[in-house]
């Protein structure tokens, strides 16, 4: 993605009157009351938009090659998702931009699944390699971003410290979307009612 399709899409989500994947822990609260404040202020123009950190700076550096690399371990193929915004069929405040879609051929069957690519500096919250165990802020993303795309799995290639890439993988959690959900809807009824 340019610089340019960059902006315009923050451009957008940020006028969107909803909760995004990337934005879920917050607005649920899992990352406490000062971040579900403070993404509440931005949502509604009394703080500037968020414009990344040095983290996502060096996510976006490596996005190609952790999706490359992904692809080489996994034998999938890997798209970019169109459109980049993607909003939940019945609620369209529920939104998401999913980095990659896997696409796996067997037999005259594609199986699909999100993939959410990421860069660590260190393995707190991440349990063994395979496994479902990551850290409740990405879990509430991919489990956000499942709900709003239909889709049932996501891969979570992350790459940790620069040198070392390992896939985790969750599976679609109904019990958690349907609470999860429903405190974003909470969110966004103080969005609208500002």
């Amino acid at each position: 993605m340019s610089d340019n399709d960059r902006d315009a899409w923050l451009a957008e989500r940020s006028r969107i009157p909803g909760v995004g994947g990337s934005e879920a822990a917050a607005a649920i609260g899992l990352l406490g009351s000062s971040a579900r404040l403070e993404l509440w202020a931005r949502k509604l123009g009394k703080l500037p938009p968020w414009e990344g950190n040095e983290a996502a700076r060096w996510g976006l550096i490596h996005e190609e090659n952790i999706a490359a690399e992904y692809a080489e371990r996994t034998g999938r193929n890997v798209v970019r998702p169109l459109p980049a915004l993607t909003r939940h069929p019945e609620r369209p405040w529920q939104f998401a931009s999913l980095d990659r879609i896997a696409i796996e051929t067997v037999g005259d069957v594609d199986h699909r699944r999100n993939v959410q690519l990421k860069v660590a500096s260190t393995r707190e919250g991440f349990g063994e390699a395979g496994s479902d165990r990551i850290p409740e802020r990405y879990y509430a993303q991919v489990q956000h971003e499942m709900e709003v795309s239909g889709l049932r799995i996501t891969d979570l290639p992350v790459l940790f410290q620069g040198t070392k890439l390992e896939i985790f993988t969750v599976e679609y959690h109904e019990e958690f979307c349907r609470l999860m959900t429903a405190k974003e809807a909470a969110f966004v009824e103080c969005l609208n009612t500002g």
